[in-house]
């Protein structure tokens, strides 16, 4: 074999007997042996891995699936994201493939000083992505996280940021205890950052163990920051992080726009807001969580003098005072939104009259109402936080898919007497088109009957119905029993009756031993079968009625439910009818 000594050839003059200085030398050209022998082997291997198909695929394709490989990466945990570089130590080929595509290195995926430098190197001018979480480090430079040894400091991100004319996603995550390296670090952002698409800084990633009664790690982006702005800026995301309110980031094209929990002091005016807004027409995304000042009523906020027009928008996301929302809402003109979010903080109507306060629910809901595509086919109570809205529909009974087209929540920081929030649900509700609603899920919201039969016993369309986890389901059974002329909603008859158009009934965690306040009093059970028994008797059979974790439920009562519907089922004892016993898959809605 060219390259390779027979076995006999193998040979060595010295043994264990020989001197030191022999068996040095002896052990010198064993070691070159070995040397030169898997040098050989290499080689061979080498010639090996070239006669297989893979190597057909030249360098351009193989730095586009080392480049997918890395990708995959990115999103791994800080201990795995640098998995990928494995592709370059599988052969000779690849690796000098690898090291020869700089874009493969543009994204540090190391902060140990040595790779830091060396992934810089093998960069060398491409666009750079820094993703970086600053912390204090656990025992002087070190870390150790799930076993790997993770550099915590701020040395290596200096380094880094000296190519700030290179950089073009800037990720920097703040952990509470390292404020002062966070801000010794945005100092340094005061360089010329022409390459520059994606700028965020997130001040803590996990703000739930706050209270808003506690000092929050605020951090503050300088004055001087990017003196010459950056001109291809498109995502600006500042959470717990203010800026100036005049800096030039603001003026960039962005198309995408979050700011979050800004401190008191830098909160701003709806006027500056909508200001800043007119100057974003290409914003896609936008998020504004407390950064508006807090007003104590509607007519204590000056009206901007414009509006601002967003044709591009398709996500809004907003979270301020009830007022401040529906100001806010009042002066944005935007298309089709595919999400709509808004959560109002109730400590402005805490000491207030709620009737001052209810045009400001409707004018929050008339504004929500202009990113709706369709008509509203699914609303969702959320009880005391908030409600949801879709213009589609799910498959069958079940909730549509993906997110909800318009979101209303109420902070859970501050609390309201359930009376308020009952008030605050109904008068946002009334504003809303609930014509063609098909679907209704009321969940943890006690209603009483003037509500249940004022906004939804005489609709037309309404075909399903989930009740879940109410304290008191009285008021829907007043309701479900009678005719909406029994609410004064309309006159006698069959094209009165409540819920008519009603095919699907869900219970969840209801109390069906619970008993009302009737002389002898009848059980929830009880009332509940009487009612669905009137529906048959008027030519209205319900198709359906899921129960699920409900208490007082057995199969006598099943069976009576059985006699007045055509299909039951049971969580139990699945689809149980009074034909036959039939066991099939449940199909929840939720």
């Amino acid at each position: 074999m060219d390259g390779m000594k027979p076995h006999s050839e193998i040979s060595i003059s010295a043994s264990a007997f020989s001197s030191q200085a022999t068996r040095g030398t002896a052990y010198a050209r064993i070691k070159h042996e070995i040397e030169a022998s898997e040098a050989v082997i290499r080689e061979w291997k080498g010639h090996h891995n070239r006669l297989s198909l893979i190597s057909r695929l030249p360098p351009e394709i193989l730095s586009i699936v080392f480049k997918c490989v890395a990708e995959a990466f990115e999103t791994a945990e800080e201990s795995e994201n640098h998995r990928w570089v494995g592709v370059s130590h599988v052969c000779k080929h690849w690796r000098q493939v690898a090291l020869q595509c700089p874009s493969l290195w543009s994204t540090i995926f190391s902060w140990h000083p040595r790779w830091t430098k060396e992934v810089l190197a093998r960069s060398q001018m491409s666009p750079l992505t820094v993703k970086a979480t600053i912390q204090h480090p656990a025992n002087g430079q070190y870390k150790i996280v799930n076993g790997e040894i993770t550099f915590t400091n701020q040395t290596s991100l200096l380094e880094v940021l000296q190519h700030l004319s290179r950089i073009r996603v800037l990720s920097i995550l703040q952990i509470a205890s390292a404020r002062d390296l966070v801000s010794h670090i945005l100092d340094k952002l005061d360089a010329a950052a022409p390459l520059l698409q994606t700028l965020i800084i997130v001040s803590h990633q996990n703000l739930g163990e706050y209270e808003y009664n506690v000092a929050l790690p605020y951090a503050e982006l300088p004055a001087t920051s990017f003196p010459h702005g950056a001109p291809l800026l498109r995502t600006l995301e500042l959470r717990l992080c203010s800026l100036p309110w005049d800096s030039p980031l603001l003026t960039c094209d962005l198309t995408s726009l979050t700011l979050s929990r800004f401190p008191p002091d830098d909160q701003v005016s709806i006027q500056q807001i909508i200001a800043i807004l007119c100057g974003l027409p290409n914003l896609e995304t936008l998020e504004l969580t407390l950064v508006i000042i807090s007003s104590p009523s509607r007519a204590a906020i000056p009206a901007p003098p414009k509006l601002a027009h967003l044709p591009r928008l398709t996500s809004l996301h907003i979270e301020a005072d009830i007022f401040s929302c529906a100001c806010l809402l009042s002066h944005m003109d935007y298309p089709v939104l595919i999400r709509n979010q808004v959560v109002w903080t109730c400590s402005s109507i805490l000491g207030t009259d709620f009737a001052s306060t209810s045009s400001s629910f409707h004018e929050l809901s008339r504004n929500l109402l202009k990113g709706l595509k369709g008509s509203i086919s699914c609303l969702r109570a959320l009880g005391p936080i908030g409600f949801q809205v879709w213009d589609s529909l799910g498959e069958g009974r079940a909730l549509p898919r993906g997110s909800a087209q318009i979101v209303v929540e109420r902070s859970l920081y501050g609390n309201l007497p359930a009376r308020i929030v009952r008030q605050a649900m109904t008068e946002m509700w009334s504003v809303l088109p609930l014509h063609n609603l098909k679907t209704l899920y009321i969940e943890n919201l006690d209603m009483d009957r003037t509500v249940w039969a004022g906004r939804f016993a005489s609709l037309q369309s309404l075909e399903n119905l989930c009740v879940r986890r109410a304290a008191s389901v009285q008021g829907l059974l007043d309701v479900l029993s009678g005719g909406t002329e029994d609410f004064g909603s309309g006159n006698a008859g069959d094209d009165c009756l409540a819920f008519r158009s009603l095919r699907h009934l869900m219970i969840i965690k209801w109390n069906l031993d619970d008993q009302d306040g009737s002389r002898p009093p009848q059980t929830c059970l009880g009332r509940l079968v009487e009612c669905l028994e009137e529906r048959r008797k008027r030519g209205r059979v319900l198709h359906e009625i899921h129960i699920e974790h409900c208490v007082g439920v057995n199969s006598q009562a099943i069976g009576e439910l059985a006699e007045v519907v055509d299909k039951v089922d049971w969580d139990e004892l699945r689809s149980f009818s009074a034909v036959s016993d039939v066991y099939g898959t449940s199909r929840a809605w939720i």
